[in-house]
């Protein structure tokens, strides 16, 4: 059986039955697969989608914020994130995460490997 939620139909007055996916549902972000870089600017694109409104969304490069984007005024259910993110030397750990209207919570993580020496990427 699907477990319903009871919420209030205000124009009649009177309960309605709602799906829990209705109400529990998270946002769901998209990445691109990690790479190996020898440039320090790593450009991410990302497509966020909720069936709620989203509230926010944030980026985080090895656990430090980098970006975040408050979207409660702009009543989307989808945004395009395009973004030019600043890498340091080595495995660079991504992540973009996002919040909707229920607060509820998901995100990716991608992994972006940087080195200024190409030699760093040949096989021995």
């Amino acid at each position: 059986s699907i477990m319903s939620a009871l919420k209030f139909d205000i124009k009649n007055h009177k309960p309605e039955t709602a799906k829990a996916s209705d109400w529990l549902t998270t946002p769901v972000v998209a990445l691109a697969p990690g790479v190996l870089t020898d440039t320090p600017i790593y450009h991410i694109r990302a497509v966020i989608t909720d069936s709620q409104k989203l509230k926010d969304i944030w980026v985080s490069i090895r656990g430090k914020k980098t970006f975040y984007l408050n979207l409660e005024k702009q009543n989307l259910s989808k945004k395009d994130l395009s973004l030019d993110l600043p890498l340091e030397d080595g495995a660079n750990q991504i992540s973009v995460v996002a919040r909707n209207s229920r607060d509820l919570i998901s995100g990716e993580i991608l992994y972006v490997v940087y080195h200024k020496d190409k030699t760093q990427f040949v096989k021995k």
